[in-house]
């Protein structure tokens, strides 16, 4: 048994103590940390969600180790709220409480949209894989906005081609924009809606898919051109914003995904 007067002896800080191999690390710190947190988006709208934090600094050539708990307890000094305007701020009372110049954060949730259906008018949800990458210098931070948003596209070439009917997929159309003020996340999904064939929906009746089919057959999309009517919406909405494009089809007559790729509009 543990005496009363051990109990209270101090413990070495192993982390702080000084190492002479001269080699300094890029980033060290902690990954798969999942936290309830209340979203607050540009736009003022606010959602629970649960956010997947990967958290990392630097560490000098001359210490051993960083703390990684002070990195769990940063966000959990957050009171579970993160707002999306306050991201440069939280970033620096986070770079604050583990004592780092440079950091590099990570936060990843689930954002969910309502929609409905197009003739029935029936409520569904849509999950929208969204997130932000905060990472640089303590008070010069860059904040990277990123958002996956799932939709439907119809191929022009099976269209042409055939004399009725042509094949369609889920297609999810990735998005990064950095700098700059972030662009609300419901905005988005309506941005890269309006440029697919047709819309993905959590609930379709008869009357519904009939439409959906219709639409999307009257809209025919090659993942290119999906590619270039977000970049060219993102461009009117944003300015000079850094603009990553990446649409993926799930295609359905292929046994391999489709994919294009805008990095800045090059």
């Amino acid at each position: 048994m543990t005496s009363t007067r051990n109990s209270f002896m101090p413990l070495p800080d192993i982390q702080s103590l000084e190492d002479r191999r001269g080699i300094a690390i890029d980033e060290a710190g902690i990954r798969g940390l999942h936290l309830p947190f209340e979203i607050v988006d540009t736009d003022g709208v606010r959602q629970q969600t649960v956010v997947e934090i990967a958290a990392a600094v630097a560490v000098r050539k001359d210490q051993r180790g960083t703390h990684m708990s002070r990195l769990v307890e940063a966000f959990e000094n957050l009171d579970g709220r993160l707002s999306v305007s306050e991201l440069a701020a939280q970033f620096e009372a986070i770079c604050r409480d583990v004592d780092a110049s440079h950091a590099n954060v990570e936060l990843r949730f689930p954002w969910f949209v309502q929609k409905i259906a197009p003739v029935s008018g029936i409520r569904s949800t849509l999950d929208i894989r969204a997130g932000f990458t905060v990472a640089g210098a303590r008070r010069r931070p860059v904040v990277t906005q990123n958002v996956a948003i799932p939709v439907t596209t119809l191929c022009p070439c099976s269209k042409a081609i055939s004399r009725y009917g042509a094949h369609n997929q889920r297609t999810v159309v990735s998005i990064d924009l950095e700098p700059g003020e972030p662009v609300p996340i419901d905005e988005l999904v309506m941005l890269v809606e309006a440029c697919a064939s047709c819309d993905v929906y959590g609930v379709l009746k008869r009357v519904d898919e009939k439409i959906v089919t219709e639409t999307a057959y009257e809209s025919p999309k090659f993942v290119e051109d999906v590619a270039r009517d977000v970049y060219l919406a993102l461009r009117r909405r944003c300015g000079d914003a850094g603009i990553r494009i990446h649409v993926e089809s799930l295609e359905s007559i292929h046994n391999h995904q489709a994919f294009a790729l805008i990095n800045g509009g090059e």
